[in-house]
């Protein structure tokens, strides 16, 4: 994450969600350019524990739970505003759109997308 984000001050900000006491995930929060985020997490009760771990700390606005089920997939809880929309397609400029959202700097979207038009090609 350090080496993705323009502002790697957030980071001493972030919060070590713990849950039944391990550490399932690392939450960065919104500031400067990062307008928002996300944890991805197994179960909805360890959601709702991360949403009570998150509650009332700075950077961590909008706090809401994503359930996974209806996709077959993982729970997240997101916060901030909420994730520009993608195109089904995945056209290069939703990840553009999506690594600006998350605060990452132009350099790491730059590099980003340009992995990605290898794996593109494969």
């Amino acid at each position: 994450m350090k080496e993705r984000l323009e502002d790697v001050s957030l980071l001493r900000r972030s919060v070590a969600l713990v849950v039944d006491g391990i550490a399932v995930a690392l939450a960065v929060p919104v500031g400067g350019k990062r307008r928002g985020g996300y944890v991805t997490l197994a179960t909805l009760r360890w959601c709702r524990a991360a949403v009570r771990q998150l509650k009332g700390n700075p950077g961590f606005p909008n706090l809401r739970i994503v359930d996974g089920r209806p996709w077959q997939c993982m729970h997240n809880v997101e916060w901030g505003d909420p994730q520009p929309q993608c195109d089904t397609d995945l056209h290069a400029g939703d990840d553009v759109e999506h690594g600006r959202y998350f605060g990452y700097s132009e350099q790491a979207i730059e590099k980003f997308m340009k992995e990605r038009a290898e794996w593109d090609v494969e």
